[in-house]
């Protein structure tokens, strides 16, 4: 207790401060790494309707962009659009999303993206089907239209440029190993694998709400995903609620219980999902074994 003082004091009187651009080996993880790492966690959620997470890929983009910028200007590594477009050539796709989100048009250069409204969030519902019947799974994903037509996912950009600032770093020595990050872009999940958590839309009073949700059924034979048609489908939007109640009838070994229950939050994002009777059944039991009714 005396000396911690005495300590701190020192440390700022006489030492160097420490921050996120002293040196490219903290940029790099603690700028590029930990933005990468809090979009891969944004995406993997439930939660979409404000654009958290394309606001973080834009964010990601940014830093991989300008980081060319922070090594030539801080620490005098100098390295040519050029050289780097024929390493990666989504650097220039994290380039030009960058600049668009900035300036909305760019006019000293034609970009591969036209405008920033082709930079958009969205929810992907896939439909699956087994022995107990269908399934579902969703993901958030951020997307880029080119001006070519074809569209690629923004996780997928981020991901090839951050391999190749990592691999010219290791290069010049300023990362001891080469890390290598994977973008799998998985297209079937089995039920145990399927996301559990009930999709949450985050909406403002007075602030339009227009999500946009693609839908797409694995086709089992030829392992790839296959439009839907949505014409008839049915979607409920549920407020969240701290009281939720089921009553439920059981026939369980003759007996019949009857029952109200209080769910938690957790409990009703699982029972909303629930769509097939097996399922529903069986979070009926475990339900009524959690509160000693069977």
């Amino acid at each position: 207790m005396v000396f911690l003082p005495l300590f701190l004091f020192k440390l700022k009187k006489f030492g160097k401060n420490m921050t996120l651009y002293d040196s490219a080996h903290s940029l790099y993880h603690e700028l590029l790494l930990q933005s990468y790492d809090e979009l891969k966690k944004a995406i993997s959620g439930h939660t979409f309707g404000r654009n958290d997470c394309l606001r973080l890929a834009t964010i990601v983009c940014s830093n991989c962009y300008h980081f060319r910028e922070h090594l030539k200007e801080g620490y005098g590594y100098d390295f040519s659009t050029d050289y780097l477009r024929e390493k990666c050539e989504d650097y220039i796709l994290a380039r030009d999303i960058t600049n668009l989100t900035k300036h909305y048009k760019l006019t000293n250069y034609t970009p591969l993206i036209s405008n920033p409204n082709d930079i958009y969030e969205y929810l992907h519902i896939t439909l699956y089907e087994d022995a107990k019947g269908q399934y579902r799974h969703h993901q958030i994903k951020v997307s880029v239209k080119l001006t070519t037509g074809v569209e690629k996912d923004v996780l997928s950009i981020v991901t090839n440029v951050l391999n190749m600032w990592t691999e010219i770093l290791v290069s010049q020595g300023i990362l001891n190993k080469s890390i290598y990050f994977n973008y799998i872009n998985k297209i079937f999940f089995s039920r145990d694998e399927a996301n559990k958590n009930l999709p949450l839309l985050k909406i403002k009073q007075g602030v339009r709400c227009a999500p946009t949700i693609a839908f797409s059924q694995y086709d089992y034979e030829s392992n790839t995903l296959k439009s839907v048609d949505i014409k008839d489908f049915k979607m409920g939007f549920y407020e969240k609620s701290n009281n939720t109640i089921i009553d439920y009838s059981l026939d369980i070994k003759d007996k019949t219980f009857t029952d109200f229950v209080e769910l938690t939050d957790q409990e009703q994002g699982e029972f909303i999902m629930l769509t097939d009777d097996v399922d529903i059944e069986n979070f009926i039991k475990k339900i009524a074994e959690k509160y000693k009714y069977l």
